[in-house]
């Protein structure tokens, strides 16, 4: 346990490095465009997060079987798997780059011609990160997230300085190209230290092999692929109905949203291997629920935290910093409060796909999927605008996470009224900082919109009353002890 959270430390403080640089290049890159080439900047990006389905999940399944077969003490199994996932990596790479450039024979469209060349700039960005991904996931398979934390920390930096300098010179497509560059330089890092620290890999196209392969990590990856259209389906449903200017504005929250997920990510990440490495040594499930519902319910009273942060800021980024965005204030503050419940999905993905039950992860993303297009929609008709968009999408987000955490403590076979108070667990410290915010609202003028000193004791009022409530409360008192005492020992042992 002590080595998982060394393990979270170095991947936490790295994301939240990654985050601040991250929201420093969010503003400062809508701050260079107009909201309309931001709008086209947040759509072309869908196509490095759509991209990775051309792979058919053998990425997936490196990071899956890999650690699997650490745990079982089966090296050459592993490494087996390292060079099947490389070889199809090669081909998958050379097929998107034929589609990605000559798809628009077939699909004729003069909205589509006037922005090919950024298209192929994005195509080109994808392909490599093909690559630099593989190299990424193979240091996570092997636990050493001190590497991980360190690509993720020059990948952000990186992303800083070529995105924004690029993209004052030349505008959107400079932010395109320092988006290229970053991935070819995160690359070349990423190859050469693999190489370094756990061999090389080579091409071996054994076609029963890839196929098995395919077979483990495709369910994967179609869950993650539908997961991944789920969380975005908002930006292209805004940018279809209402155009481009609209996008630009809720695109920021957009950004904004992403940068703060990243903390629950990290964390859900470095367990993924870990709660895979334990089901391979032992193939028992119980063995798996410390690792999936302690970060939970440490993650659902320590997230307000974060969230308040933010939501106490925003009125100062788009009001001061970035007043032609102003428009997306509202719709911004909507997302990050339904971040809250975007939180948990990976962890309880985690479990899921661990012990083989990804088709119920792909049932409640579909699910969630449906919910999320029909009240994206419906919501814009009613005109609600970026507004409703928001709304639908963190309701789908608290959609999918409720079905998610009900598969997670169904499987660990709780009876009906044990999941139902467990998932009140796990909300509740939403419900007790959302209402706190709420009540000052109605005692404080420009509770939420305030931009002067104010701001600062409102933020501080509320985080007053929110964590006074829940070290009231035994059950979150215990979990807020218990995480001060594990930091406490990983700290000291640091030090020592």
């Amino acid at each position: 346990m002590n080595e998982t959270l060394k393990n979270i430390f170095y991947f936490f403080f790295a994301i939240l490095i990654a985050k601040i640089i991250g929201v420093l290049k969010s503003f400062w890159l809508a701050k260079i465009l107009e909201p309309s080439d931001y709008g086209i900047w947040i759509t072309i990006l869908l196509i490095s997060s759509y991209a990775p389905i051309i792979c058919l999940g053998t990425v997936e399944a490196l990071l899956k079987q890999v650690p699997f077969y650490i745990g079982k003490g089966e090296y050459n199994s592993a490494s087996e798997v390292e060079n099947g996932v490389f070889s199809t990596l090669i081909i998958t790479a050379s097929l998107t780059i034929i589609v990605g450039f000559t798809f628009h024979f077939f699909i004729p469209s003069e909205e589509l011609l006037n922005v090919i060349i950024l298209i192929r700039l994005m195509v080109i960005s994808a392909v490599i990160n093909f690559f630099s991904a593989y190299f990424y996931h193979r240091f996570a398979a092997y636990q050493n997230f001190k590497i991980v934390s360190i690509i993720d920390t020059v990948r952000a930096f990186l992303i800083l300085l070529l995105q924004v300098s690029f993209g004052y010179i030349w505008g959107l497509i400079g932010a395109l190209l320092g988006y290229l560059v970053c991935e070819i330089i995160v690359f070349f890092i990423s190859m050469i230290l693999s190489f370094s620290l756990y061999g090389n890999v080579s091409f071996s196209f054994k076609y029963n092999y890839i196929k098995r392969l395919i077979r483990i990590g495709f369910p994967i990856t179609i869950v993650w692929w539908i997961f991944t259209l789920q969380t975005t389906v908002d930006r292209l449903i805004c940018i279809s109905m209402l155009g481009k200017i609209a996008t630009g504005y809720y695109g920021l929250g957009v950004a904004i949203m992403s940068v703060f997920i990243l903390i629950p990510q990290a964390i859900g990440k470095v367990l993924y291997p870990k709660i895979n490495e334990r089901y391979g040594q032992t193939e028992n499930k119980n063995d798996l629920i410390p690792l999936v519902l302690n970060p939970t319910y440490i993650l659902s009273i320590f997230v307000p935290l974060i969230i308040s942060i933010i939501i106490f800021l925003l009125p100062i980024a788009y009001k001061v910093i970035l007043p032609k965005y102003s428009r997306g204030l509202r719709s911004a503050q909507i997302l990050i409060f339904g971040s809250f419940f975007s939180s948990f999905i990976l962890n309880g993905a985690n479990y899921l796909i661990a012990t083989n039950n990804q088709y119920k992860f792909i049932k409640s993303v579909l699910y969630s999927l449906l919910f999320n297009i029909v009240g994206n929609i419906t919501f814009v008709k009613l005109g609600f605008n970026i507004e409703g968009i928001a709304l639908s999408t963190s309701l789908s987000g608290v959609f999918l996470t409720t079905l998610i955490l009900w598969y997670v403590f169904d499987d660990i076979e709780y009876d009906k009224n044990t999941k139902f108070f467990e998932i009140i667990h796990v909300y509740f410290p939403f419900f007790i900082f959302i209402s706190t915010m709420l009540v000052c609202n109605l005692f404080i003028p420009g509770y939420f919109y305030e931009t002067s000193i104010t701001l600062f004791f409102n933020f501080l009022l509320t985080i007053l009353i929110s964590y006074t409530t829940f070290l009231i409360i035994p059950f979150y008192r215990r979990k807020i002890f218990f995480l001060l005492k594990a930091f406490k020992v990983a700290i000291s042992k640091k030090i020592l």
